[in-house]
């Protein structure tokens, strides 16, 4: 964008080092901050959104010619020296990213209410979203291209579809650079419950500070994002010896995700789909031929990914993937070697605990107050906390005044709040967070007596209704 604005401009690594570190600062300083990140994350899916659709409009308004239906559908442009269908299969590599990290909704399941529906739901949706805006945008701009061999990149095919309009150009690009950059705030947060749930399992040096939640006004492992930030830091400096070894450590991205994949997939199929426990969304036949097709996709591009961009083969276009993947593959074996067979303890089951929580709603609604008692009991039913049965009618909450306690045994501490015109009161523990209309995954509750709240005037009788929680605790 600089060296179009600026064409005196002479580009140096450097300075995509600086560039790196400040996004790496920036993203992982704001998902320190439990409460914007849910609006962060909805802000930015909404601007990508708009973007694409800016893009789109905008490309075809301002083009003034297109290719024929003929050329859009018959004619291929293979510069790489490879048969067709081989450089098909490498060319994919680079839409594969347009998919990449799918499984980052399922890092973040404890603080996702009812996961066991709703992460399902999420990666169906990423796949649909990201297919039509992705789609949306290939057309547009494949259509409006005259000559696909001159122009290799976004912001050079925008700016000769606008006949070399630089604003235009540069308007457009600023759209992708934002909703890049913004992407970034979700890999934070998954890398950093990646590393926290390591961290809870011994996987890490410093595991005792990287397993904390700090509390208020973060409510989130701090720690790991640190930890995960310095190691994206670390990385840059591979792209500061040879910026041909940091494309090849990009590409491995892919690769790693896919193998990330297939290990518990071949656990899966080998120790019988069906002795595993099954969720709402179970297809015993289509999942079944779903876990076989990914495997043989990812034997597929862990050779082809591999192969070199072009032919014939130069030391300075040569794809380094293989040999990345070697060498981490090696730091693995060190360092399960050194550290993990040593240290790292497998997952169990998580320690359960109860919750008996009374619900009382009284004719007030200019406090918006909910009243509580509850009864918290940790593991091996040690009782955590009671509420006297003296107080009338309850402890109140709402969400400037939510219910915060911490006694001995409890690793977090238990936040309750809740509104007097809502109908679900709200729980965060530590990352877990739940409501009482929650019937699957970290945390769950039944209502044992269910009341229908009474919405009615002045003269409206005060309503409640029980509740049995139990959560991973």
């Amino acid at each position: 964008m600089v060296a179009m604005a600026r064409p005196d401009f002479e580009y140096k690594p450097w300075m995509g080092f600086v560039g790196y570190h400040i996004i790496n600062i920036l993203t992982a300083s704001v998902s320190c901050f439990e409460r914007i990140l849910p609006q962060l994350g909805s802000g930015c899916l909404i601007f990508t959104v708009l973007s694409i659709l800016a893009i789109v409009v905008s490309v075809f308004a301002g083009s003034t010619e297109r290719v024929t239906s003929e050329q859009f559908f018959t004619d291929y442009y293979n510069i790489s020296g490879w048969p067709k269908g081989v450089a098909f299969l490498i060319g994919i590599n680079g839409l594969n990213w347009s998919f990449s990290c799918p499984d980052a909704v399922v890092h973040i399941a404890e603080e996702i209410p009812q996961p066991s529906k709703n992460i399902p739901k999420a990666l169906m949706w990423t796949i649909v979203v990201g297919f039509t805006t992705g789609m949306l945008t290939i057309l547009a701009l494949y259509i409006n291209i005259t000559d696909m061999e001159a122009q290799t990149d976004f912001l050079t095919v925008v700016y000769y579809i606008f006949r070399q309009n630089k604003h235009a150009a540069l308007g457009l690009q600023f759209f992708v650079l934002v909703s890049t950059t913004g992407a970034m705030f979700g890999v934070q947060t998954w890398q950093s419950r990646l590393a926290w749930a390591f961290a809870r399992n011994r996987g890490f040096p410093f595991q005792s500070y990287l397993r904390r939640v700090v509390p208020s006004p973060f409510n989130t492992p701090v720690w790991a994002i640190l930890w995960s930030a310095c190691w994206t830091a670390l990385l840059s400096f591979v792209y500061l010896t040879s910026e041909t070894a940091f494309s090849s450590l990009i590409s491995c991205g892919i690769l790693l995700q896919y193998l990330s994949y297939a290990v518990p997939l071949v656990l899966l199929l080998c120790h019988g789909r069906p002795n595993f426990a099954h969720g709402p969304f179970w297809f015993s036949k289509l999942g079944c031929l779903a876990n076989f097709v990914t495997l043989a996709w990812t034997a597929v591009a862990l050779v082809v990914y591999c192969f070199p961009y072009y032919l014939p083969v130069s030391a300075a276009e040569m794809n380094y993937t293989s040999v990345i993947l070697v060498l981490i593959g090696l730091y693995i074996i060190a360092y399960w070697v050194l550290w993990g067979s040593k240290e790292f303890v497998l997952p169990e089951a998580e320690d359960t605990c109860k919750l008996d929580i009374t619900e009382i709603r009284t004719c007030e609604p200019q406090d918006r107050n909910l009243y509580t008692r509850f009864r918290l009991e940790g593991p091996n039913q040690v009782l955590w906390h009671e509420t006297p049965q003296l107080s009338a009618p309850g402890l109140s909450i709402n969400p400037s005044k939510p219910l915060e306690l911490k006694e001995a045994g409890m690793e977090y501490i238990l936040k309750i709040t809740g509104r007097h015109d809502k109908d679900d009161v709200e729980f965060k523990y530590g990352l877990l967070t739940w409501t009482t209309d929650s019937t699957s995954g970290f945390a769950k509750c039944r209502g044992v007596t269910a009341d229908d709240w009474n919405k009615g005037g002045s003269h409206c009788r005060t309503d409640s209704r029980q509740f049995q929680c139990e959560f991973a605790c």
